[in-house]
């Protein structure tokens, strides 16, 4: 049980991760090659990569409202790219799977 256990762990772990990183990547993206964009996004951070102009507060307040805005729809500089298409599909399909998994505890947890 403790194997299990361990295991869920490391993988939300790497899945989490991941899904960072994708961000970072799409944020990075936007910043090289649509550096308007970015700016009229609010100039947003990565998790772990940070342009220079980014500001402490704004920045990353940027980051959490376009987090979930391109859940639901994709930037046009973003359409115009497989990779940034790619990795905005691969951050669908996380956030999907990662609300599936938390509904059937919530929903296993409250109507045993």
């Amino acid at each position: 049980m403790a194997f299990v256990i361990i295991l869920v762990v490391v993988v939300v772990a790497a899945t989490v991760l991941y899904n960072m990183w994708l961000f970072d990547c799409l944020i990075r993206w936007e910043y090289e090659h649509h550096r308007e964009e970015w700016e009229r996004d609010g100039k947003p951070d990565g998790f772990f990569w940070r342009a220079k102009d980014c500001k402490f507060w704004s920045s990353d307040m940027a980051k959490k409202r376009i987090t979930g805005a391109w859940l639901l729809k994709t930037p046009a500089w973003a359409s115009k790219s497989p990779e940034c298409r790619r990795w905005l599909a691969h951050v669908r399909v996380i956030a999907l799977v990662a609300s599936i998994v938390v509904l059937t505890i919530l929903f296993r947890t409250f109507f045993r």
